[in-house]
């Protein structure tokens, strides 16, 4: 955390005192960073980089994307588009034993019994498509448009879940600088204690100022232990997140580092091409422009190429054949031409326009809304850093305000109310600015979202 302070220079007779009072100042203002700046890490120290790392590797909704993206990128294929050859193989036999009694008209008469027939067939057959209304490109620009959209719908969960990463890893910072101001907090309660127990002794203080003491001391133990709790409960949300253990220990980095000039571009082709969302949207206006494309297919005859390669054997002890065999190969064209099907294809061409312009409207409506929200998103963000600037500067007037009190309470020169009233004062401020500075943490991450920034 840092503060910024401003000096002026200007010849006055009063340079020298403004020039302590800014000395002063720093002072209590490096004092004010050990409260939320220490580097006491424990052994197992997470960095939010490591957190993330974590969480993209063992998130099952991220394992589940990634299995949809290679079922997608096995799909996408010349063979699931159409333009590849079939090509079976099949073989069959069959045997019987019949009784048979033929008359022809030659007067020859045939009457047998249990006349035993068999055939065998055996051959390789290829149909290849050549023209079906420009069906199969259709097809393949659907299976590459399904493919990035499965790389995008992977896209968006992956922002989404470093976004709660983020603001849950930075939640743990927030109460561990919490727990370290009421740590501080806590010794002056000490000397508060101190000075009213030594009041007593040297008849200058009363018993009921030594209780009060021990009262506001011990609460804010109380509260200590309350954010001790707090803190393992956001840890173990974390852990959730992470997908590991949770009650896994570890420690986190102590600040909260801040974008200092941060700006959003919601220009259409920027957000078009950033966004999850509006990417999905986009694409499938291209979608259904192919299930279009599909549909209109069907008014167009087809062209089919056939080709095959058979062995047929056939015998009977009742026939004028006792052995018949055909072996050769034969290929031709098949043309069809669908003229009429109840106007199921006409059908189907309108409903698929229809999807269409939807699909239109959709982007459109949820281009308006990201726009939308990302405009309310930084204006929350500039208003939640200017609170931040205002809570700063009240934290180290605060501090400075208790440093006063505590020594001027110690020279009998307020009352113990004044000095809790101080007390007070600096640990609101303190409590204000840590939860001020960590909603610009949270509003500058959801800007990143919306945009598509935090991946890049």
């Amino acid at each position: 955390m840092r503060f910024m302070y401003e000096s002026k220079h200007q010849k006055s007779p009063g340079i020298l005192i403004m020039c302590g009072k800014f000395i002063m100042k720093a002072a209590l203002v490096l004092n004010l960073i050990s409260f939320f700046g220490g580097h006491a890490y424990g052994q197992n120290l997470l960095t939010i980089d490591e957190a993330i790392r974590i969480g993209l590797s063992k998130n099952y909704q991220v394992l589940i994307d990634s299995n949809v993206m290679r079922a997608a990128q096995i799909n996408n294929s010349p063979g699931s588009a159409g333009f590849l050859p079939r090509l079976d193989l099949s073989g069959d036999a069959t045997y019987s034993g019949q009784n048979i009694n033929q008359k022809f008209s030659s007067g020859t008469e045939i009457d047998k019994n249990n006349v035993s027939a068999n055939a065998q067939s055996a051959g390789a057959y290829l149909t290849w498509t050549l023209f079906d209304g420009l069906n199969m490109f259709a097809t393949a620009k659907f299976l590459r448009l399904q493919e990035e959209q499965a790389g995008t719908l992977s896209k968006e969960n992956v922002q989404r879940l470093m976004a709660d990463i983020i603001n849950s890893y930075y939640a743990v910072v927030q109460r561990k600088q919490y727990l370290r101001l009421l740590d501080s907090s806590i010794k002056y309660y000490d000397v508060a204690l101190t000075t009213a127990k030594n009041l007593q002794l040297n008849g200058k203080g009363t018993r009921q100022q030594v209780l009060q003491a021990q009262i506001d001391r011990n609460a804010a133990q109380a509260d200590y232990l309350l954010q001790q709790n707090n803190l393992q409960v956001e840890k173990i949300n974390l852990n959730q997140l992470l997908q590991r253990n949770a009650e896994t220990a570890f420690d986190v980095l102590d600040t909260i580092p801040l974008i200092t000039d941060l700006s959003i571009d919601t220009t259409e082709l920027t957000l078009r091409n950033s966004n999850p969302a509006l990417m999905f949207a986009n694409s499938e206006v291209d979608v259904q422009t192919s299930l279009l494309q599909q549909s209109r297919s069907l008014y167009y005859p087809h062209l089919d190429f056939d080709a095959g390669y058979s062995i047929n054997n056939s015998s009977s002890s009742g026939s004028f054949f006792l052995k018949n065999q055909n072996v050769g190969w034969n290929a031709g064209l098949t043309l069809s031409w669908n003229l009429f099907n109840g106007n199921q294809t006409r059908e189907q061409v309108q409903i698929t326009r229809i999807n269409l312009e939807n699909a239109h409207l959709n982007y459109r409506q949820l281009l308006s809304q990201t726009r939308a929200s990302i405009s309310s998103a930084y204006r929350d963000y500039l208003t939640a850093r200017q609170e931040m600037e205002l809570l700063r500067e009240n934290l180290s007037l605060s501090y400075e305000n208790l440093q006063l009190a505590t020594e001027q309470y110690k020279l009998f020169a307020i009352t113990q109310i004044d000095l809790q009233r101080a007390h007070k004062s600096f640990d609101d401020s303190a409590l204000l600015y840590l939860l001020a500075v960590y909603r610009v943490k949270q509003s500058e991450t959801n800007l990143l979202l919306l945009s598509g920034r935090l991946v890049q």
